[in-house]
């Protein structure tokens, strides 16, 4: 299955980075972006049913690593048009107070998974057969309760998680250009 996903995967890469060199304050890329994320999410669904992990790592790797890179950037272009829609139209000033307060929520909502947070970009890999092997998750281990709800083939108690992490982070990296593209207006650049 490992060479399956990969192939997936660098399908994916390949086509979203068209989407990431585009212009992003473009509602048509934007929702190219979900579209493509989407239908790349589906497949890795897919491959996921019909086949068998050949190791408890490979199935950690996929939940850890492989399934939050596309799922992250969905989470992205939604977010993103989100923030694109409710973006105000008014003064500069207006709009890099809004931009700083989407900043500040999404720092707001890091500081409440610390922990995890901690654990995924220092590398950690002590308690990955907790969160990414499925049905294997120990309650007191899970933050978030919405995972139980979700798609128990196709996912784990912290891929989400893990997506969300990476998700913010771009977000945070595309308002921080969005701030000094501001800034260059301010300043006649």
């Amino acid at each position: 299955m490992h060479k399956l996903i990969n192939k997936i995967l660098n399908d994916y890469k390949e086509e979203i980075q068209i989407i990431e060199e585009s212009n992003l304050n473009d509602f048509s890329n934007i929702e190219k972006g979900i579209s493509i994320s989407r239908m790349y999410l589906q497949k890795l669904r897919i491959c996921v049913r019909e086949n068998d992990f050949k190791n408890p790592q490979e199935e950690i790797t996929f939940f850890k690593k492989q399934k939050p890179y596309v799922y992250s950037r969905l989470k992205f272009y939604a977010k993103l048009h989100s923030f694109m829609t409710h973006r105000p139209a008014g003064t500069i000033k207006s709009q890099q107070e809004f931009i700083d307060s989407e900043i500040k929520k999404l720092q707001e909502s890091n500081r409440r998974n610390l922990d995890f947070i901690k654990y995924y970009r220092e590398e950690s890999t002590v308690l990955d057969e907790f969160y990414f092997l499925r049905g294997n998750d120990k309650i007191n281990l899970v933050s978030d309760t919405s995972h139980f709800y979700t798609d128990a083939e196709f996912s784990t108690s912290h891929d989400n998680a893990v997506a969300k992490i990476v998700a913010y982070d771009l977000l945070i990296n595309h308002y921080v250009q969005e701030l000094s593209n501001l800034r260059d207006i301010c300043l006649g650049g």
